[in-house]
């Protein structure tokens, strides 16, 4: 289940702030409970919110087709944009030198194809040789401060 930072704050003692609405889409978090445990699966059910779970989807996708990790400077952004699920794709070397940008709209019914997309398009716009050149490296730097 995947909810919007700050949306389920209250809800299970059933009253919601009115601040509640203006974080939606905000910091998407998740919440799980294990497959036999119906009585938690019960209690954070109303927290789920499909919409921000669509754009987590396509984001997801796009880092697992890319092979993103934590260590690989890859970026996925799922924004609304008039009405419409776009998501946003970002790759870079190391060095910030060169940087890959895209983006591709989602459908809703099928949110990972949009991400599967996007890494195609960004493979084919190079990501492949910045990617390649990330797994030669024995050690990745730590990001310093500026």
């Amino acid at each position: 289940m995947v909810l919007g930072g700050h949306q389920g704050v209250g809800c299970l003692a059933g009253n919601r702030p009115d601040w509640v609405s203006r974080f939606r889409n905000r910091e998407p978090m998740a919440v799980q409970s294990g497959p036999d445990d119906a009585e938690s699966t019960g209690i954070i059910a109303p927290l789920d919110h499909a919409p921000i779970g669509v754009g987590v989807t396509a984001e997801r996708a796009l880092l697992a087709a890319l092979e993103g990790g934590c260590q690989v400077p890859i970026g996925a952004l799922a924004t609304d944009v008039a009405g419409s699920l776009i998501l946003h794709g970002l790759i870079a070397e190391l060095s910030g030198r060169r940087v890959l940008r895209g983006s591709a709209a989602v459908d809703p019914s099928c949110p990972a194809v949009a991400g599967e997309k996007l890494a195609s398009v960004l493979l084919a716009d190079g990501a492949g040789d910045i990617l390649a050149a990330l797994r030669e490296k024995k050690t990745i730097p730590m990001p310093q401060p500026e």
